[in-house]
Formats: structure tokens, C-alpha cells, sequence
């Protein structure tokens, strides 16, 4: 019985293999490739816009799962005091000019993805030097910002709230506004700059115990 039990329990295992980072890396692909893939998402163009005190930046956002802002897209620094008109002009320029990039796009891995420490500096700066501030607190002082999606011909207008260092985030009870993509554009300014003035005056929820 002794030798059996020796037989059945005290036999010695084979030690694990240890996979080269090589295999590992290969283990893992075969998995990632086997796991269902998620749906492509809706096709849309994004845009944001940021109203400092002395100037507003339109920009457009390459878009797939995440959105990013395109360095070849629509960027550009205007006056602060724009009206109705020509601020929802510049902002259907910036959603004309939004790109969908699919995982196929040749550009996709340049594109869709954060920027370097060294980028985000770069440009940080060169809204501090438009403002002809220092800090990123002087230059976000009572700046709001609105993010716009045009998807099925209708553009959503959100209001985002500043959270710290350049980050906005969203907030509940936003007023987020919606408009059809024919809209004029002055009516499209006159909504955007409604949701601008939310912004500016959303704040943070208090942080909880």
C-alpha cells in the first residue's frame, strides 16, 4: 500500500516550462487573435473648442475607439470675442476636416495615440506664449471648453469641466445641446457658445470622505 500511495503522490512533476520573452510574446498574440473581436465603432467627426480669455482654439480630432487631436487637421487660434457666425463656421470647418482612423489606415499608429512628454510641453507652450502667460493656471483661468460630435447629421454640443493641468472631463446634468448638422451657422455659434458659458461655470464635485 506504501509503495502505492508513493507511487500515486509523491511522484515528482515535470517543472513548468519558462517561455523566452519571445514565446511569451507570440503566446499572447495567439490568444489576442483568438479572443471575438469588438464591432467597429459608429462612424463620426469631433472637434473641440477651448474659449480662453484672450483667444479660442477650434481644433479636429482623428476619431476610432479613442479621439485625438490630428496634427494635419484643422488647428487654429482666434480672436476670443467671435460671434455667433463665424464661431460655428470655424467649428464646422474643424468637424469637416475630422478623420475616422480605422485600424487599416496607414497613418494609424502615428496618429492615434498620446502624445510624448516632449509634444504635450510644445504645445501647452505655445498657448501660454498666445496668451502671453506662464503658468497653465493663468492660461486655463476662466477658460470653458465644449466637445462636438457630428454623427448621423445631427452635432452634439457637451460642455466639459476643467479638471487640473489641461484636462477637461464630463460632468452630469451637463446641458449637453443638440443640433442638426444643417443648422446655420450662426445658429451652431449661438448653441456653442451657450455650452461654452456652462462650461465656464461647472465645477468639480467635491471629492467624498
Amino acid at each position: 500500500m506504501k509503495r502505492l500511495f508513493d507511487a500515486l503522490f509523491r511522484k515528482k512533476l515535470p517543472a513548468p516550462k519558462v517561455l523566452s520573452p519571445a514565446e511569451f510574446g507570440a503566446m499572447m498574440r495567439a490568444e489576442a487573435a483568438a479572443r471575438p473581436k469588438p464591432p467597429p465603432p459608429p462612424e463620426r467627426k469631433e472637434a473641440g473648442v477651448v474659449a480662453f480669455r484672450t483667444f479660442t482654439h477650434i481644433y479636429s480630432h482623428a476619431v476610432y475607439r479613442m479621439c485625438v487631436p490630428d496634427p494635419t487637421g484643422y488647428d487654429e487660434l482666434l480672436a476670443a470675442d467671435l460671434a455667433p457666425e463665424p464661431l460655428g463656421r470655424a467649428a464646422r470647418e474643424a468637424l469637416a476636416a475630422s478623420r475616422f482612423i480605422t485600424p487599416q489606415h496607414p497613418e494609424r499608429d502615428s496618429i492615434m495615440r498620446f502624445p510624448t512628454k516632449e509634444e504635450a510641453a510644445a504645445a501647452d507652450q505655445r498657448l501660454k506664449s498666445h496668451a502671453k502667460v506662464r503658468s497653465l493656471k493663468a492660461l486655463f483661468d476662466g477658460a470653458g471648453m465644449v466637445s462636438l460630435r457630428l454623427m448621423d447629421g445631427r452635432i452634439a454640443i457637451t460642455p466639459l469641466c476643467y479638471r487640473t493641468r489641461g484636462a477637461w472631463e464630463g460632468f452630469a446634468g451637463n446641458g449637453a445641446i443638440d443640433v442638426g448638422a444643417d443648422v446655420a451657422d450662426n445658429e451652431l455659434g449661438a448653441a456653442i457658445a451657450k455650452a461654452i458659458a456652462i462650461s465656464r461655470e461647472a465645477k468639480r464635485p467635491p471629492k467624498g470622505p
